[in-house]
């Protein structure tokens, strides 16, 4: 059966909590990467007002946690000393997302949002067990002061969706299958085709798995891949319309705040994606929306 050609939206809301294990977070901080984050934030939002179209904010709950409350002993030893020792070091606005955070939450359009763990824990560092997910996911849900229903995985490594979807959670974001070919085989598909559809199922009841259908990113000094991401999203939306399937795409915000060509790029995507929903050739949800109906 033909389903209406879909677009879907989501957003790593991380700041530097993403890349605290290797320590990135710093040559990001020197960069002033997560101080631009806030101004590619109120574009992004104001963008979104504009075109009356919601987005999926995966958010780290750590990040909108007050700094002197963050608890991370759940975490495996080394991890939990590592990032309280960044949290230490680091300015404010590295960590501290509070203030745009509170952006989103005032935007006129209501935005899905939704949990990307509590403090950005790969499922699969060593030490992660079943305890340290839950444990995660309680306090994710708790700070969020509501029950999100879309989750990302941090660092897209997937795991546990049986704790996930028994903490209520309704759809997940997961890792399309490799393209065939190899290393060669994916860098030509890059260039030569068009990003793959999202493969949508029910992995559990009462759980949506989508995995991304493309990442809008350029790198954080590499302008001449702007064109590449806004092309390559581009000749996704026409797959998604031509094939009646859904596209997915993602970045994060302080990819935006790095790159302004690419932040410019993004929002020009987004527009075209509202003027082809406007003219009914495409509709377009957040992954709550994908989620099953609750009983």
């Amino acid at each position: 059966m033909n389903r209406d050609p879909t677009l879907v939206v989501s957003l790593d809301f991380e700041l530097g909590w993403g890349v605290i294990e290797g320590g990135l977070w710093r040559k990001r901080e020197r960069a002033g990467v997560y101080r631009n984050t806030r101004g590619a934030v109120r574009d992004l939002v104001a963008c979104c007002d504009d075109l009356d179209l919601p987005l999926t904010w995966a958010t780290v709950g750590a990040m909108i946690e007050d700094p002197a409350r963050v608890d991370l002993d759940h975490l495996p030893a080394d991890l939990r000393d590592q990032s309280y020792a960044a949290l230490r070091a680091a300015e404010p606005a590295t960590f501290d997302g509070r203030d745009v955070f509170d952006v989103v939450k005032r935007a006129r359009v209501t935005h899905d949002v939704g949990g990307h763990g509590y403090a950005h824990v790969r499922y699969d560092y060593p030490g992660v067990d079943a305890a340290c997910v839950m444990g995660d996911i309680e306090r994710l849900i708790s700070v969020l002061q509501h029950h999100p229903r879309s989750f990302v995985y941090p660092r897209n490594r997937e795991g546990y969706a049986d704790l996930i979807a028994a903490a209520g959670f309704g759809c997940i974001r997961g890792v399309p299958r490799p393209a065939r070919g190899g290393r060669i085989g994916r860098a030509a598909a890059m260039v030569a085709l068009p990003p793959p559809l999202s493969e949508v199922g029910e992995p559990l009841p009462g759980l949506c798995r989508t995995t991304f259908s493309h990442l809008f990113n350029a790198g954080h000094d590499q302008r001449w891949r702007v064109g590449l991401a806004a092309w390559r999203a581009r000749r996704g939306l026409a797959r998604c319309q031509l094939e009646r399937g859904l596209l997915h795409i993602f970045t994060h915000p302080y990819d935006l705040g790095a790159l302004p060509p690419l932040s410019e790029a993004f929002r020009a995507f987004l527009r075209a994606a509202a003027d082809m929903r406007d003219r009914g050739q495409l509709t377009i949800r957040t992954m709550a929306d994908l989620a099953p109906a609750q009983p």
